[in-house]
């Protein structure tokens, strides 16, 4: 039986990850800062900030070999940059790269002849104003993915970034309203918002062995987000 390890399980797009893999058959082990508030039957759910390395050594500890780490945890805030404070900007970028290096680090020995999936943002390269710091910390997470693929050639294991665009999640909850919803819409070339179920079905094709021989790549699926 495969293993998957997918952060920021409890929500979104992790908890789409989380069910659907899940569903064909793989052990899934689920880390969130929050409690689900579902739990699907037979996932291994643990509590865990992906700030805290050493939370997640102990959590690697108890795993032996995984196939998969999707890190896909990460938080946003909505402000023009002279008006967040220091402690929002610290969180977002201690979570959504350092956070992820944590993780990665925490479970790379366990990943020989494996795969890791980084959950971006097509806004890695498409700016806009009002997220700065989550942007950042995407852009940083393009190079990240394309270093560990390098380093981890000799233990055979390989690195993608999936890019979205705009995404029904709670993380995007104003896409509750209509003028918002249109706003992003007249952004993309598809009129469409993506669904967190749509997403995960992405990043499962290509964690299957059709998607095998790509290593270090930047996937956008995003509705045509990055052609405007």
């Amino acid at each position: 039986m495969k293993f998957a390890v997918i952060t920021g399980g409890s929500r979104g797009i992790g908890a789409a990850l989380v069910s659907l893999y899940k569903k064909n058959g793989w052990k899934v082990l689920s880390l969130d800062i929050s409690e689900p508030t579902y739990k699907v039957p037979g996932v291994i759910y643990e509590k865990a900030d992906i700030k805290d390395a050493n939370r997640l050594k102990d959590i690697a500890e108890q795993c032996g070999r995984i196939d998969l780490l999707i890190n896909n945890a990460a938080i946003q805030h909505i402000k023009l940059l002279k008006d967040y404070s220091d402690k929002e900007i610290k969180d977002m970028i201690d979570t959504n790269i350092l956070g992820t290096i944590n993780v990665t680090r925490a479970f790379l020995s366990r990943l020989n002849n494996g795969l890791i999936i980084n959950i971006g943002s097509v806004h890695s390269s498409v700016p806009r104003t009002h997220k700065i710091p989550y942007d950042i910390s995407k852009a940083a997470l393009v190079m990240f993915t394309k270093e560990i693929a390098l380093e981890l050639e000799e233990q055979n294991t390989r690195a993608l970034c999936v890019e979205f665009g705009a995404v029904k999640t709670p993380m995007n909850d104003d896409f509750q309203d209509e003028s918002q919803k249109k706003t992003a819409l007249e952004k993309q070339v598809i009129d469409h918002l993506m669904t967190s179920e749509e997403c995960a079905e992405v990043v499962y094709e290509l964690s299957s062995d059709k998607f095998q021989y790509m290593n270090g790549e930047v996937i956008k699926y995003d509705c045509g987000r990055s052609l405007k």
